[in-house]
């Protein structure tokens, strides 16, 4: 995320406070890692968990790696269901090749973004920044109707084209 120029904030104190109470063997920071043997059901409760404070987040990205435990298709069911995509903006990354395909064709299904690799997700979000930092430079100007003649240059002209043609 650095060499895009992304910053990761600090975690909001709110954020850290619930999920220190639901998972109290994590450490929360940004980047979060609810650890390989996280069960779709913990999924689904760190998402809530960032849902209710989704206004403070601009972004977020899940990444799914197989482990003995994951199971590809009940997570992407859990982060569907949690509904978190409907507040803010969510990438999810499915690494594993075969093993995810079924998963994030159900995301898909679902209108949810899902890449092979994190750094996909990442110039997505960097794309995403940079446009939000431009578009305040870009220049808005004021829809006018445009008044080329003055009063007198369309009375001098409606006189002349009054006038017979001559040609020379």
């Amino acid at each position: 995320a650095s060499n895009l120029h992304l910053n990761l904030p600090d975690l909001p104190s709110s954020i850290k406070k619930k999920l220190s109470a639901a998972y109290p063997r994590l450490s929360p920071h940004n980047p979060l890692d609810i650890l390989g043997d996280a069960a779709p059901e913990d999924i689904a409760t760190t998402l809530n968990v960032f849902k209710q404070d989704a206004s403070r987040i601009s972004n977020l990205m899940t990444i799914i790696t197989p482990q003995t435990t994951t199971k590809p298709l009940a997570t992407a069911q859990a982060i569907i269901d949690s509904g978190i995509h409907k507040k803010l903006p969510l990438y999810t990354v499915f690494i594993g090749g075969e093993k995810m395909v079924k998963a994030k064709q159900l995301l898909r299904r679902n209108h949810l973004l899902t890449f092979d690799f994190p750094t996909q997700a990442l110039d997505i979000i960097a794309a995403k920044s940079r446009y939000e930092i431009d578009r305040h430079k870009i220049p808005v100007f004021p829809a006018t109707k445009p008044n080329y003649l003055t009063r007198q240059d369309k009375t001098i002209l409606d006189k002349k084209l009054q006038q017979p043609l001559v040609l020379t």
